[in-house]
């Protein structure tokens, strides 16, 4: 099937949802004309460009009780750490790999991650499949990918392409703001001794 054709067919679904919900009538003549003008715009539009194909709306409703409870899981946590200051901290930055290759999907994650306060999305890359979180308690090394964007690509789809999320060639683990060793060109205006993650607000 051309990419027109598949592209045609997404936007045909999501212009008869449109229609279904302006309308709100559900008479075989409503539905018939939503389906003719449907198939209309969805192909005179296919051209302009690709559209979310309908199986999204499957994945966001497996992720919405997932993301629920991830924040609730991390307020508690933060309020607890605020309240306690006794806690240890192990705040800091840090890049993670991505299995993801396309940017949609890639700015995804980082979006819905961002709405956990665990760990807030800093910055993406989606050429070399990287993004740039601070972690309110950095992960440790090895669990980084599974405990921060890992279960969201889970849930949102299998990746095309999973080669470099768990290797140790990846760089799946790698402090942002650390030396040349680590491959990474973001310093973040830290020295190479120390990276940018302290403990306890400390310099390492």
């Amino acid at each position: 099937m051309s990419s027109r054709w598949r592209t045609a067919g997404a936007l045909t679904f999501w212009c008869f949802v449109v229609w279904l919900g302006l309308t709100a009538t559900f008479t075989v003549e409503s539905i018939v004309v939503g389906l003719v003008v449907s198939i209309l715009v969805g192909w005179l539009l296919a051209p302009l460009g690709p559209a979310a194909p309908p199986w999204r709306v499957l994945v966001a409703l497996r992720l919405a009780p997932f993301v629920v409870y991830k924040v609730v899981r991390a307020n508690v946590s933060l309020a607890r750490r605020i309240w306690t200051p006794s806690l240890p901290l192990a705040t800091g930055m840090v890049v993670v790999r991505t299995g993801f290759g396309d940017e949609d999907r890639i700015a995804a994650v980082g979006i819905v991650s961002s709405l956990i306060v665990d760990n807030q999305i800093i910055d993406m890359d989606s050429s070399r499949r990287e993004l740039v979180y601070h972690c309110v308690a950095v992960p440790a090394e090895g669990r980084r990918y599974d405990e921060i964007n890992g279960p969201l690509e889970r849930r949102m789809g299998r990746p095309g392409d999973r080669k470099g999320q768990r290797d140790g060639t990846g760089g799946s683990d790698r402090r942002a703001g650390g030396d040349g060793s680590s491959g990474s060109d973001r310093r973040g205006g830290a020295d190479g001794s120390s990276g940018l993650g302290g403990r306890g607000g400390g310099g390492g």
